[in-house]
C-alpha cells in the first residue's frame, strides 16, 4: 500500500514540473504496457515475472486516474458531477469489460 501511496505522490511531483498532463497519462500507460509485456513473455520462465509485471502495472494505474482527470479538466470544467460521472463510468467498465471478453 505504501508503494502505490508513494507512486501517486512522486506523480504529483511530477506533474509540478510538466505542464501538460498528457506526458503523465503516457507515461503511465507506457508502464502498464511494460508490465504486461512482462507478464506475457516471461510467465513461462518464471512466476516471480508475474508478480514483478503486476507490481509495475499496479504503479502505472496508480497515477492514471488523477493523471486522467487533470488531462480532462484542460478540455471542460470539472464540477463535482462531472467527476462522478466519469468515476461511475470507470466503475462500470471495470465489471463489463471483463465479462465480455471472457466469452
Amino acid at each position: 500500500m505504501a508503494t502505490f501511496t508513494l507512486t501517486r505522490l512522486a506523480l504529483v511531483l511530477v506533474s509540478a514540473v510538466f505542464s501538460y498532463s498528457g506526458i503523465i497519462l503516457f507515461l503511465s500507460l507506457a508502464v502498464i504496457f511494460g508490465g504486461s509485456l512482462a507478464m506475457v513473455f516471461y510467465v513461462r520462465i518464471d512466476t516471480g515475472a508475474v508478480w514483478v509485471g503486476l507490481v509495475v502495472q499496479a504503479l502505472g494505474l496508480a497515477g492514471l486516474l488523477p493523471a486522467s482527470v487533470i488531462w480532462a479538466e484542460s478540455y471542460m470544467a470539472m464540477t463535482p458531477k462531472t467527476v462522478a460521472f466519469l468515476c461511475s463510468g470507470m466503475a462500470g467498465a471495470e465489471l463489463v469489460v471483463p465479462h465480455i471478453f471472457a466469452r
